[in-house]
């Protein structure tokens, strides 16, 4: 018997329901729209215009009932073209869903008090930011990351699926982060800054890793400079139109006076002889005038910045208020003092081992937890024997033995 030949019928397309409710942009390319608004996801990712057509338009007619879909309206050209240049290297991820309305809900109640002190710039991150976060998704998805990584923190329990949601929410937000950045003016400049600021919490808040040590690392350079890098950039080309309007809140805005405290002045006379014996090293020790040139202007930061922690302290402010300090303090490390650590030059390192003192002071805050000892650690390891004892105070203001710092 020969094969059975069955006759069939040309297969139908299976049907779908049809919209006539989608953007002008996909209807014109005749591909299915998610009818996202106010702009849909196929023009997030394209960078096109997204416009949506008047019921006049879509059905030749008026609505029929009060229960009909409202029209939406137009965005405006300045919208849409920021839009498309943020979102033009970045996968879309549609949509919100429970688990990130209650990251949202802890942003908004708990995690925006810890970055940065209550009078002088709390409600900015409170208020401002998460205003921006609901106009620009990518700031939606790094406010979703630090939150996640802020409960990842509080719940030990749920520290893994914590940490996931951060991931998600990361790999969603940096692409346009990179993308505004490369493309400055004086519109998006306040948000690039913030989103950059967020960038360096949420690198901060996911701990320190072997081999990564904020100034420097054990491969190439370190990944915490590049992102301070990318803040130089913005501040360096618009810091007149940065810190205006919004973010032109300062420090000094009701604050509370500084208190007398002889023990925290003494602290500081401490931290400031112990510098002088670094500088009388310098001088004995370094031939080059360009490296004791970029050592002294290193010098000069840490002591700065000692007298600006030691200041809030005197304030009893919390840590929150003087954690950009960090940041500030790696903007005056001359660019050739940096080189050195990359290079792992002895003073250099030893230098650095007392800066990680700043970071100390501010390891009561949940994204600084563990790395000032993490980075003297890897500075001890790395020095030699001879060289030892002039990082004995930092290992002793930590109160750090030998076997914690090899470990």
């Amino acid at each position: 018997m020969g094969p059975i030949s069955i006759k069939t019928r040309p297969r139908a397309r299976r049907s779908h329901p049809k919209s006539r409710l989608g953007c002008l942009s996909c209807k014109r390319r005749r591909i299915k729209c998610d009818e996202q608004k106010p702009i849909c996801s196929t023009c997030h990712f394209r960078s096109t215009s997204c416009a949506y057509p008047t019921p006049q338009v879509r059905d030749g007619r008026k609505p029929q009932s009060p229960t009909s879909t409202k029209p939406s309206t137009k965005p405006s050209t300045t919208n849409t073209r920021e839009l498309g240049a943020i979102f033009c290297e970045a996968p879309v991820r549609p949509g919100i869903s429970l688990a990130d309305l209650d990251l949202f809900h802890h942003f908004a109640t708990s995690t925006y008090r810890t970055l940065a002190n209550e009078v002088g710039g709390s409600s900015i991150w409170q208020h401002h930011v998460l205003k921006w976060s609901m106009t620009f998704p990518f700031m939606l998805r790094l406010v979703l990351a630090l939150s996640a990584l802020h409960l990842s923190h509080e719940s030990p329990s749920k520290s893994q699926h914590y940490q996931t949601q951060a991931d998600d929410h990361f790999a969603f937000g940096l692409p346009p982060v990179v993308s505004i950045v490369s493309s400055l003016d004086i519109t998006n400049c306040q948000r690039a800054y913030i989103s950059a600021v967020m960038v360096c919490f949420i690198y901060l808040a996911r701990g320190p890793r072997p081999g990564q040590y904020l100034v420097f690392s054990d491969k190439g350079r370190s990944e915490w400079w590049l992102l301070v890098q990318g803040i130089q950039l913005i501040l360096g080309s618009y810091r007149e139109h940065v810190f205006t309007g919004t973010l032109a809140t300062t420090r000094t805005e009701g604050r509370r006076v500084p208190r007398l405290d002889k023990s925290v002045g003494l602290e500081l006379w401490e931290h400031k002889n112990h510098i002088r014996s670094l500088r009388q090293l310098i001088n004995h020790s370094v031939a080059d005038p360009a490296h004791r040139e970029s050592y002294g202007l290193a010098l000069e930061a840490l002591v700065h910045y000692f007298d600006e922690v030691h200041l809030e302290r005197l304030r009893q402010d919390e840590s929150p208020a003087f954690v950009h300090t960090i940041i500030e303090l790696m903007f005056q490390l001359p660019e050739d003092f940096v080189i050195l650590v990359e290079k792992k030059e002895p003073v250099a390192l030893v230098i650095l081992a007392h800066c990680t003192i700043v970071l100390e002071y501010m390891s009561s805050v949940w994204y600084m937890r563990g790395w000032s000892k993490h980075i003297l650690a890897r500075i001890r390891n790395g020095l030699p024997k001879n060289m030892q004892h002039w990082i004995e105070w930092p290992v002793t203001f930590m109160g750090l033995d030998r076997n914690e710092l090899c470990r």
